[in-house]
């Protein structure tokens, strides 16, 4: 373990030996804290941790995940261990079987598990492996993975909603619908609940999300703290459905026959199959459109950072964007 170190900031820092990676790279684990003491204090608990840690080198890949899942099943979301049992069941099937510590073929399973999944899937699911052999003490192999090209997101333009509004009306899927155009996630619509509404607000408080098993689990937290918010309902014929609703769950039935039900009307109607997701993108662009501020569209859609709005959810559409060049053009050719 090497000296503390006093930085400029005036905290302490000290490095402590973590492992070797397969190139005889070695790592070290980095710990900082207001005073020396502190910080050799965490340090030598981490070393502690680490003599004391059990080895599991000879479990197998499926047993890794096992003994991962088990080892945090009070914290992990169902969805996300619903995600890990996907992995286990659906990739890597070739060394699925085979001791973790033994497997030293990443780069020609990935370059195998290109030729039928998308980069995003290969992406994710070696990022699980990874966090995988680090629980288990081992080092972490460098591969190169497929790029990730990133497709534009489906959603609908401003002058679109009222076509889509139509053609959704009067279907079980609409008021599935008309939550999600109020910036609701799928987690939180499956969540709601008909005393949530009242007096023209829609109070955000949980969340439901699908387990392993398919069965649906509900949660008191939702994606992150900005998530519990008050939505003042945006459109008359929510308020309709809602009225007509009996008492508990808003919305009722299997999820992904309405979201199925929901693209076929979409694509009757000539409009992008958007899915529940993509009309949470529609509500922030509609946002963007009609001069609601960051921060308001924020709060209101329940996002925790600004980038994360920016990056996936307001899309300019070709319409906006040659609007802008035009002015431009406007200006330069008045010079």
């Amino acid at each position: 373990m090497s000296k503390a170190t006093k930085l400029k900031s005036g905290n302490w820092r000290i490095q402590v030996f973590d492992y070797t990676d397969r190139d005889g790279k070695k790592h070290y684990r980095s710990f900082t804290a207001p005073t020396k003491a502190e910080v050799e204090y965490e340090a030598s608990l981490f070393k502690k941790e680490k003599g004391n840690r059990p080895t599991k080198c000879g479990l197998t890949l499926s047993e890794a995940i096992d003994d991962y899942i088990e080892s945090k099943s009070n914290v992990l979301s169902p969805s996300t261990i619903r995600g890990y049992r996907y992995v286990q069941k659906k990739y890597f099937a070739e060394v699925m079987e085979k001791p973790l510590a033994a497997i030293d073929c990443w780069q020609e399973l990935i370059n195998e598990e290109a030729k039928h999944y998308s980069a995003k899937t290969i992406k994710n699911s070696f990022a699980f492996v990874c966090t995988l052999l680090r629980d288990q003490g081992l080092p972490v192999p460098k591969v190169t993975l497929p790029q990730v090209v990133k497709n534009p997101l489906p959603y609908l333009k401003a002058e679109q909603l009222h076509d889509f509004l139509q053609a959704i009306e009067g279907h079980r899927c609409e008021l599935m619908a008309l939550l999600a155009l109020h910036s609701l996630r799928r987690s939180e619509i499956w969540a709601l609940t008909k005393a949530n509404c009242s007096d023209g607000v829609i109070r955000v408080r949980g969340s439901a999300v699908y387990d392993e098993h398919e069965k649906l689990t509900f949660k008191i937290t939702n994606k992150n703290t900005s998530s519990n918010r008050d939505i003042p309902i945006m459109i008359p014929r929510l308020s309709e459905l809602i009225a007509a609703a009996p008492d508990g769950l808003l919305v009722r039935g299997d999820a992904k026959t309405l979201r199925l039900q929901m693209n076929r009307i979409c694509k009757a109607a000539g409009l992008p199959e958007v899915g529940v997701h993509g009309l949470r993108r529609s509500f922030a662009s509609l946002a963007y459109k009609l001069g609601l501020s960051e921060r308001q569209t924020m709060e209101m859609g329940g996002w925790a950072d600004l980038s994360t709005m920016h990056g996936i959810y307001i899309q300019l559409s070709k319409d906006d964007m040659a609007k802008a060049g035009n002015a431009m053009k406007e200006f330069y050719a008045s010079l």
